[in-house]
């Protein structure tokens, strides 16, 4: 009899041992099959309970109230409701895109010679980004924890997604946009959901690059898409048919003044990071840059000097600033995760330089604001496909 109990003591021992090195991965795998296996015992054992206890009453188990059905009714019509806004939301950026396609092979063709080469280098790489961005495939913002809730969220593609489309897309270190902007990057891939980090984490450190020129007119040609979009979408009370008509013609004036195909130029270097203190009842935060300098020559051109930009090299008296509030950063692809040429920021404040240094530090709003409210992103292919 004695013997009976060590044993058992030591299987219970054994099992508790086992149980504690699980890593949490297992044990919430266990414990779903477990509540999927005994579900239905669960549910007979209730409702038996309730017939002996009311006899002459329905099981509120295994039979839905009026109320109940009327509350049914009433988020499946909210769920369709989500899912027509959802439809919507990728069919707009679509047809964003389809419309600035068009702007580039209407002017490449007709106005290449009118074109300088740096300009058709422009319109090609818009091209380019463009294409990718439609390789994209959208998703749904599925759950955000309250600790991380500024700096990461969930979304509903994983492996399962990969294997509808037949293609490897969503991946670790697949870029996450919105637009041509990034937002984040997925560093989780699970059978139906995946984990985010937002540019808001202080552990995403993206290479980017000031540009300057056509780049911030495409940015300002885009808002105005968006404006007109609502515009036509919304009919607001407080104006009058007239006045909605007159913006709309002053809208469309100023977007045809742009040239957002104009020669972007290319400028200082460096990395951006998150910042960690933020609470989730702000609505904009501020990212942090380093390191920026344009002390060698590249692909885009000459070096330049740090603090009064002139060229160091070849004796020209061209003095270009590498650095200017409202320069949009935008990735340069030397991190080897981002694809190149996608919007992150724009330049918001430039610290001033002190004695010795080799580099500005600066602050910059990310191009699509407020992170904390993301609903539907698109996933592209890690850079490395």
């Amino acid at each position: 009899m004695q013997k009976r109990f060590v044993i058992t003591y030591f299987l219970i021992f054994s099992i508790l041992l086992v149980a504690m090195t699980l890593s949490r991965h297992s044990t919430d795998t266990i414990r779903g099959k477990a509540a999927e296996v005994f579900a239905p015992f669960w549910t007979t054992l209730l409702s038996t309970k309730h017939f002996f206890i009311h006899p002459m009453q329905p099981s509120p188990f295994t039979e839905l109230s009026v109320e109940e059905e009327k509350q049914n009714l009433q988020s499946e019509n909210q769920l369709l409701l989500n899912e027509l806004i959802y439809l919507q939301q990728i069919l707009k950026q679509q047809v964003q895109f389809s419309e600035q396609i068009d702007l580039i092979s209407t002017a490449l063709p007709e106005k290449r010679k009118q074109l300088n080469e740096s300009s058709a280098k422009s319109a090609e790489r818009l091209l380019k980004q463009i294409t990718l961005s439609l390789k994209g495939i959208p998703a749904r913002v599925i759950f955000r924890t309250l600790d991380t809730w500024n700096s990461s969220l969930w979304i509903n593609v994983g492996e399962s997604t990969n294997q509808l489309h037949q293609v490897s897309i969503v991946a670790k270190n697949s870029p996450v946009v919105v637009g041509r902007a990034i937002v984040g990057l997925i560093d989780y891939v699970g059978e139906h959901q995946s984990h985010v980090r937002l540019l808001s984490d202080p552990n995403l450190t993206p290479s980017v690059r000031a540009a300057r020129g056509g780049e911030q007119e495409l940015l300002t040609y885009q808002s105005i898409e968006e404006v007109l979009d609502q515009i036509n979408q919304n009919k607001f009370d407080s104006l009058s048919s007239m006045e909605q008509n007159q913006m709309t013609m002053l809208l469309q004036k100023a977007r045809s003044d742009l040239k957002p195909l104009n020669e972007s130029n290319y400028l200082a270097k460096g990395e951006l990071t998150g910042s960690p203190s933020l609470s989730r009842g702000r609505h904009t935060f501020t990212l942090n840059g380093t390191g920026f300098n344009y002390d060698f020559e590249d692909e885009e051109g000459e070096a330049h000097d740090l603090r009064n930009g002139s060229i160091l090299q070849g004796g020209s008296n061209t003095s270009v600033p590498i650095l200017e509030v409202n320069d949009i950063l935008v990735t340069t692809g030397m991190d080897g995760i981002f694809p190149p040429g996608f919007q992150v920021a724009k330049v918001d404040k430039i610290e001033l330089l002190k004695e010795g240094d080799y580099y500005y530090n600066i602050q910059a709003k990310p191009i699509v604001s407020p992170l904390q409210n993301l609903n539907l992103v698109f996933v592209l292919p890690p850079l490395k496909e």
